[in-house]
């Protein structure tokens, strides 16, 4: 698991990215066997169908929402529940509140990043909890890199120009792009924390659907109040 290191300190919060070493979590291990996998203990996982939306998703109890939702985003302040999504080159984006313990995670492709599905989140959390943006931190996990996320001028042209590099190949930094959109909610630049980890130039540590197509694993990004 790739973890931030500012948030291991915290004791009610567990967190992270897996990387490919982990295995490929396009399925999912049940129960206890899944906490194993993930270094956690007595926690349930929520998942999402991800469909490249703006959309947020709050989980508010055990009990509750079980399924999985239409969303591209989770939010809860809910003891014992893991949130997750899973990402081939997608952002994974995590959020913390310590003042209010409430933790988010969001799946950021160019889609989600262009109608500010970040952006949401931070929204959400203020609504939900009382969250001020000053007090949230977030961390952003690996993903494609603007080293290699290559675009047509119909994706590039949906993005600020100085996210987009120039010359006869366009390419977008989806970090840059998120992180100016935080920046734009209210979320404190010192409280940005980026992987800087491309997966499309990484094939021994990540998953890439851009590099591997269909036969592309997913990585696991979670984020989580422990259970009291």
């Amino acid at each position: 698991m790739i973890r931030v290191c500012g948030w291991q300190e915290l004791p009610w919060l567990t967190h992270g990215w897996t990387s490919r070493i982990a295995g490929d979590f396009r399925r999912l291990p049940a129960g206890a066997k899944l906490n194993r996998r993930l270094a956690v203990k007595r926690m349930e996982l929520r998942l999402l169908r991800q469909v490249h939306s703006n959309q947020i998703h709050v989980v508010r109890s055990l009990e509750s929402d079980s399924g999985r939702p239409e969303a591209d985003g989770l939010v809860s302040g809910q003891a014992g529940l893991l949130l997750g999504v899973r990402t081939a080159d997608c952002l994974a984006l995590l959020f913390v509140d310590r003042r209010r313990r409430a933790v988010a995670v969001v799946h950021a492709g160019w889609r989600g990043t262009v109608h500010g599905i970040a952006a949401r989140a931070v929204e959400t959390m203020q609504q939900e909890f009382g969250s001020i943006p000053k007090g949230i931190e977030v961390a952003i996990g690996p993903g494609i890199g603007k080293c290699c996320f290559e675009v047509g001028e119909e994706v590039a042209g949906q993005f600020a120009p100085n996210v987009v590099a120039g010359g006869k190949k366009r390419c977008v930094d989806l970090d840059a792009a998120n992180r100016r959109q935080l920046l734009q909610a209210g979320i404190l630049g010192e409280k940005i924390w980026s992987s800087n980890l491309c997966t499309h130039c990484t094939p021994q540590q990540f998953f890439s659907y851009r590099r591997d197509g269909d036969a592309a694993g997913r990585m696991l990004a979670v984020i989580g109040v422990k259970p009291r």
